[in-house]
């Protein structure tokens, strides 16, 4: 036996290939993700292509209905203007690469701290297991949006893109930390990891090198749930105010923009409201294939 057990065999990440593959829900999430991925990557070509700068107003196109044109302006406005004469298709693709980078840091920050925390706690248990334990307990107990609402204000509540990845990362580092220590509990009693300190391993190696690796697959469904989570929470601080600056292309941003005039230009709501939902609705689809997938339990089930 080697001295760190295999994570996953060849085999098996392919039967789990194919598994994953043949649920149609898990398959319809990952191309809302690949779409709304590709239309962030797009959006310089975007640009080009309508002729429409993110920033441009066109005051002949004030709340101009899709697909129309506008007198000065280059090409069609595919899903009309918002109330300053700005193309909504173009600054819906340069937001959603704002939102999907804000929900990326948010849940990599969750990640650097979570993930150590709970293997700590799981690993040491008694006092270290207890303190963290009750630290995330009192996180948990408060709304994920409040929460999030005082750390942006405890950050000078300044509206800044910077605060608000820090501000939903916070809010999500309990919620890995809870879920990784439960896979090290489990983990840290098989054989395998008992031989390692049978062999005089010492506690890193076998905390980050025996057990973090097998205690991950769980670890990796829940970031692609939170990076859904992660969106909303970014999209509803914008909406309240608190997200990013005031004319920043990020889809929270545009819909708080947009509902003053949602009875007059309904599009203008309805593009960042539906780029929100889908994108969401995405992650977390993909996230519960990944789910049934890396569950022997629920293998098999159909999808």
């Amino acid at each position: 036996m080697t001295d760190d057990a295999p994570i996953l065999a060849s085999p098996v990440k392919r039967r789990r290939l194919r598994a994953f593959a043949r649920k149609r829900t898990a398959l319809a999430g990952l191309v809302l993700v690949v779409f709304f991925a590709a239309l962030a990557l797009a959006a310089p070509g975007l640009a080009a292509w309508t002729g429409h700068d993110v920033e441009e107003q066109y005051a002949s196109a004030q709340f101009l209905s899709p697909g129309e044109r506008a007198a000065g302006a280059e090409g069609r406005f595919w899903l009309g203007a918002d109330d300053l004469g700005q193309d909504i298709l173009v600054r819906l693709a340069f937001g959603a690469r704002k939102s999907l980078l804000i929900g990326l840091w948010s849940v990599l920050l969750a990640l650097l701290v979570g993930v150590p925390a709970g293997l700590l706690c799981g690993y040491f248990g008694r006092w270290v297991d207890f303190l963290g334990m009750r630290v995330a307990d009192i996180l948990l107990a408060f709304p994920s949006i409040l929460l999030a609402i005082a750390v942006m204000a405890a950050l000078g509540g300044k509206p800044d893109e910077r605060n608000v990845v820090i501000a939903v990362g916070l809010v999500n580092i309990p919620v890995f930390a809870r879920q990784v220590r439960a896979s090290v509990l489990s983990v840290k009693e098989h054989d395998f990891v008992m031989a390692n300190r049978a062999l005089g391993a010492g506690h890193v190696r076998v905390m980050f090198l025996t057990i973090l690796p097998n205690a991950l697959a769980p670890v990796i469904v829940l970031s692609t749930l939170g990076l859904g989570t992660a969106i909303l929470s970014a999209a509803g601080l914008s909406f309240l105010g608190l997200g990013v600056e005031p004319g920043t292309p990020e889809w929270g941003a545009m819909l708080t923009k947009a509902r003053d005039f949602l009875m007059r230009a309904p599009w203008a709501v309805l593009a960042p409201g539906l780029s929100i939902t889908l994108t969401v609705l995405g992650f977390n689809l993909m996230g519960d294939g990944l789910r049934d997938v890396m569950d022997p339990k629920s293998a098999g089930k159909p999808s």
